[in-house]
């Protein structure tokens, strides 16, 4: 859910770090992506109270991924508090804030003042330390992202890094062959040609 909510943020690179203890048990995650932040004047929108979402209003030509109005609540599941840190751009200026939430309080949320920054570019990074009684290995957690995610990245032309590594799909595509066509319509007394690459993809 968090990084989907990077990709409808219009980010087209997610970066995932995870922080592993000895017996290689994921416990802490952060995931920043490069979309366009989480305005200021925009937050008690798109914090709502739990089950509500501004994206089931969302009736563009690209649908919303976290529909549910769940996606910044679930963080419950796994970990005892969440932690963003976003960078958004109004009139030429960036401005920086933070905002923090507790599974002991998932209708409420503190927040720090938005302020003038010198970064230059957007961003939003998420902050979770995982609870002890979930056991999350790397492995399992790449193995999922891939079934989750392959078709958008490869489609979207968009990347997702897991500790600075880009992940890798290739093994979740059985065949994928490119064929050209041309198409002839007829408008009025002139016949207009157009060529199409045409991506036919059988996925594992």
């Amino acid at each position: 859910e968090y990084i989907w909510n990077g990709f409808d943020a219009g980010a087209k690179e997610i970066h995932i770090n995870l922080t592993s203890n000895e017996l290689n048990r994921i416990v802490n995650v952060s995931i920043l992506d490069n979309g366009s932040g989480i305005h200021y004047n925009e937050l008690g929108t798109k914090f709502k109270k739990f089950r509500i979402s501004d994206k089931n209003e969302n009736k563009g030509p690209q649908a919303m991924h976290g529909k549910n109005g769940m996606g910044r609540f679930s963080f419950f599941v796994f970990s005892s508090i969440v932690k963003w840190e976003t960078v958004y751009k109004d009139e030429e200026k960036f401005f920086k804030y933070e905002i923090e939430m507790s599974e002991d309080s998932l209708n409420n949320y503190s927040y720090t003042e938005s302020t003038k920054t010198k970064e230059t570019k957007t961003f939003t990074k998420v902050y979770f330390t995982i609870k002890d009684s979930i056991e999350l290995l790397p492995n399992i957690l790449i193995k999922l992202l891939k079934e989750e995610f392959s078709i958008f990245l490869k489609i979207n032309n968009a990347k997702l890094f897991i500790n600075n590594d880009e992940l890798s799909y290739d093994d979740m595509i059985m065949i994928e062959e490119t064929i050209s066509k041309n198409f002839k319509v007829r408008k009025k007394s002139q016949v207009l040609s157009k060529n199409f690459d045409i991506t036919f993809i059988s996925w594992v």
